[in-house]
């Protein structure tokens, strides 16, 4: 891990092999992400007769803009749990992260009953018991959950920096209920769709630390070919449906491609203790979104993107091949018989017999 730099920095300059390591790490980070969608469908929209040469009506519509109603997801809270153990070339590290519950509702109202609903293509004829509708309401919630279970490899290290690879198998949960509800002359309409995404796959990945005043910079890249298990129903219940309602059972399988690319600052406030602040964004094919039900959209499923910024905290617990080695809160001891040299503010202490001690 980059904690290792700092020590590195002090043994080599004693001329000692660096010889201590990370053995126990791990961090909590607090997020606020938001999901961005490939598109946007709209659940209501303004309806206008079209007429005729000859000013007759002709029971055909068209979408107008005083009237419609989309979703848009605002950020909520998340959390992201890491342990790991880094020995001196492999270590094992699991992430958890967890999101809060997105959930987006709106309404839209027309006493004159000029809100066209979903079902109906635009430019097709009017459908009095879908259609006319003088009030819609929709409510949308939606979830993510990931688990990362990952072998990392240090692959590059000098002063200059850290590099390391992670590869392992990295599952997602995305968890969507869609409500839709109109109400016309005829009765309510009512929609309900949920969707289950079951995502999971192989992983590969590389992060690198430099050092920067203050602290480190970290990047980190991974990629993942994930087999997503998509369920799901769909149940309608109103007289503007065939038999009064329908219920719809849905199963599909989907190849799914999830990126993620990320930076961070840490800033070390003691050799054991780093603040970290970053952001990242997370990719996903081939989402099954409960908005995307084939009543009335083309697509199944979607891509979506989650903007990612984050604050938390690192804890690290060295380990060292040394007899003795002695770290404070804010500096390092190590003693050699004989000679006695400090460097900077950490008051590094060295004699000539080295007898090293992790406290």
């Amino acid at each position: 891990m980059f904690v290792r730099l700092v020590l590195a920095t002090f043994v080599a300059s004693l001329g000692i092999p660096a010889a201590c390591h990370a053995q126990w790490y791990a961090s909590a980070n607090s997020l606020v992400p938001t999901r961005i969608m490939s598109s946007d469908n709209v659940f209501a929209r303004n309806q206008t007769e079209v007429l005729d040469a000859m000013g007759a009506g002709t029971g055909m519509f068209v979408v107008g803009t005083e009237s419609q109603l989309s979703l848009d997801l605002d950020s909520v809270v998340a959390g992201r749990f890491t342990l790991g153990n880094q020995a001196d070339e492999f270590g094992l590290e699991a992430t958890y992260m967890t999101t809060d519950q997105w959930v987006t509702e709106g309404t839209v109202s027309d006493v004159g009953g000029m809100l066209a609903s979903p079902f109906s293509a635009v430019g097709s004829a009017v459908k009095p018991l879908l259609d006319n509708n003088t009030v819609v309401s929709v409510r949308y919630a939606t979830d993510l959950k990931s688990l990362q279970l990952s072998l990392t490899q240090l692959i590059h290290s000098d002063f200059n920096g850290e590099a390391n690879l992670f590869y392992g198998i990295r599952a997602l949960e995305i968890d969507e209920d869609f409500t839709y509800s109109a109400t016309n002359a005829g009765g309510t309409n009512t929609l309900s769709s949920l969707r289950d995404n079951r995502l999971i796959g192989p992983q590969l990945g590389v992060r690198s630390w430099t050092p920067i005043p203050g602290g480190y910079l970290s990047m980190s890249l991974s990629g993942v070919l994930a087999y997503n298990d998509i369920t799901g129903t769909d149940v309608a219940v109103g007289p503007g449906f065939a038999g009064g309602g329908f219920t719809d059972a849905l199963c599909r399988n989907e190849a799914s491609l999830i990126g993620q690319l990320g930076i961070e600052y840490l800033f070390q406030a003691t050799p054991n203790v780093a603040l970290r602040v970053g952001y990242e964004l997370l990719g996903i094919t081939n989402v099954g979104l409960a908005t995307n039900s084939p009543q009335f959209a083309s697509r199944f499923t979607e891509d979506v993107v989650y903007s990612q910024p984050y604050v938390g905290v690192l804890l690290v617990r060295y380990r060292c091949r040394w007899k003795h080695a002695c770290f404070g809160s804010r500096r390092l001891s190590v003693r050699l018989r004989g000679a006695r040299l400090k460097i900077g503010s950490r008051g590094l202490v060295a004699h000539t017999r080295l007898i090293t001690e992790l406290r």
